[in-house]
């Protein structure tokens, strides 16, 4: 995989630019957590939502050069270009981690997975370091 078609990592508001093999690591995580998302929200997302999440400056993007889809374990194939994940607040709860995905905006039903903060917070470790 050629650096020019790495997903952009956005941590708390910050481009980071970690060294190839990293992205590959954190990107495959952030994957396996989403593709073991086992919840919904029955939400319409709209920009004020997205909005207040940044705001905080309190999550983790992933930009996608080009379309992915993940197959998860309860909601069939999602597929996305964009993956927002709130860092606090609501969505960011005892051990639950959710999912705004989408194309071309955040546009997907946000997912969650009930079990995936101490995951998460192994990446975010990580990726710091």
């Amino acid at each position: 995989m050629q650096k020019n078609y790495l997903p952009q990592i956005i941590i708390n508001g910050e481009k980071i630019i970690p060294d190839t093999s990293m992205s590959i690591y954190f990107v495959g995580e952030i994957q396996k957590l989403l593709k073991d998302c086992d919840d919904y929200y029955e939400l319409i997302v709209d920009d004020g939502i997205i909005e207040s999440i940044k705001k905080d400056k309190h999550y983790i993007e992933i930009i996608y050069p080009e379309l992915c889809s993940v197959e998860t374990f309860k909601f069939n194939i999602l597929k996305f270009d964009k993956v927002l994940v709130p860092l606090s607040g609501k969505f960011y709860s005892g051990e639950q981690v959710t999912f705004f995905t989408g194309f071309s905006g955040y546009n997907n039903t946000p997912v969650m997975n009930s079990q995936g903060r101490s995951g998460l917070e192994v990446i975010l470790n990580k990726i710091r370091q």
